[in-house]
């Protein structure tokens, strides 16, 4: 009886221990990750990574942003704005053409630099004959006669004319007439800066005759060399010489047209 109770504990115990020792390496594997659970955990840090790189996304992002700010500097268009400055092609269009003594004020009673071909003519102060006061300033240009009549004109050169440029010349003109007397006013311009009004390429304006106004001619000509000129005509006639024939000018001018 007592060898057997001997080895029965002697049996349990030797069964505790087989059983305690089960238990501690049960635990021991619960509570020590093995190698590849720790990678997986450093993979779940990879996602913090990931945020990294959604956080380096966001920073390019706004590098595209600021990078597309620099699409402001295609506020830099606005400098095509420099294209106005092509307007400087304006500054460079035709200047206008000035002839001296345009208004006849400027030599007394002279109408130089004009050149006269025909019947003179000459510089008058109004009011006078059959005119009360110029289109510009104090003084014109007429052909004034009383019983005869006056066929002439006056010519200037004038330069610093663009060939292949257009302009517009302009006269003023003013007519008066007694009885039975007739007359027009042309204006003139060679493009090529010859002094001859019989040449045919010398372009005219319509005659003017209005009575007691002052009233405008024009011609419009394309330059053809480096000056033009321009040309007064005063035309009378009548069925007698009775009577005034009168025919004033004034204030010449020769513009981009």
């Amino acid at each position: 009886m007592g060898t057997w109770l001997r080895a029965g504990i002697s049996t349990y115990l030797a069964g505790l221990l087989v059983v305690a020792s089960g238990c501690n390496v049960g635990f021991e594997r619960a509570s020590t990750p093995r190698p590849d659970e720790q990678g997986d955990d450093d993979t779940a840090g990879d996602d913090d990574a990931v945020d990294d790189d959604d956080v380096a996304d966001d920073d390019t992002y706004g590098d595209d942003d600021d990078t597309s700010g620099d699409d402001d500097t295609t506020g830099d268009d606005d400098t095509t704005g420099d294209d106005d400055t092509s307007g400087d092609d304006d500054t460079s269009a035709a200047a206008p053409l000035l002839p001296q003594n345009a208004g006849f004020e400027t030599y007394g009673d002279s109408v130089w630099p004009w050149l006269g071909i025909g019947d003179p003519g000459g510089i008058y102060e109004p009011p006078t004959y059959g005119i009360t006061s110029a289109a510009e300033g104090s003084r014109i240009f007429g052909a004034v006669v009383d019983g005869s009549r006056l066929n002439g004109a006056l010519h200037q050169v004038i330069p610093g004319a663009i060939a292949g440029n257009p302009y517009l010349a302009s006269v003023q003109v003013y007519h008066h007439t007694t009885e039975d007397g007739v007359v027009a006013s042309l204006l003139g311009v060679d493009p090529f800066g010859g002094t001859d009004p019989n040449d045919p390429a010398v372009i005219w304006s319509v005659p003017g005759n209005a009575q007691n106004i002052w009233s405008p001619l024009y011609v419009s000509f394309v330059a053809a060399a480096g000056s033009v000129t321009v040309f007064v005509e005063f035309q009378q006639g009548g069925v007698s010489d009775n009577g005034f024939t009168i025919n004033y000018f004034d204030d010449v001018r020769v513009d981009p047209n």
